[in-house]
């Protein structure tokens, strides 16, 4: 059934940035590497911890406000993608589209779970998947 609104479906946006978010590969830039959203709110969050245990002397701070700015821009970047990629499907509408966009996430993750697609600076090989990057 076809949805003449003009608005997209309800939680297909935020089910297209939670596919981004832990997903799509995003430059990390000074480091060298391309991991996705997860993983820099991850290095930010240890990050955080180290200059909380540890004070926020030397490069502690740089590198925290460096991740923390990443993982902003990012967040809001992928948030308008997943904005207008919601928008583009408001022709479809019910619990159909909301089957086929899980199972291309699925598929997705799958399929980097079984491959290497990111770049790691901080892992003992330069090359990972989605397993290696999130643990």
């Amino acid at each position: 059934m076809a949805n003449r609104d003009s608005r997209p479906e309800p939680g297909i946006g935020w089910l297209l940035w939670a596919g981004l978010a832990l997903l799509l590969p995003l430059p990390l830039l000074v480091f060298d590497g391309m991991v996705p959203l997860v993983r820099i709110v991850l290095l930010a969050t240890v990050t955080a911890a180290v200059a909380i245990r540890e004070g926020a002397a030397g490069p502690v701070q740089m590198i925290l406000v460096m991740f923390v700015a990443h993982a902003m821009i990012y967040a809001a970047v992928l948030a308008l993608a997943a904005r207008l990629a919601s928008r583009a499907l408001r022709r479809w509408s019910g619990p159909r589209l909301r089957r086929i966009v899980f199972a291309g996430i699925l598929a997705a993750a799958v399929l980097a779970s079984i491959t290497t697609p990111y770049a790691t600076p901080f892992a003992p090989a330069p090359r990972s998947s989605l397993l290696g990057v999130l643990s």
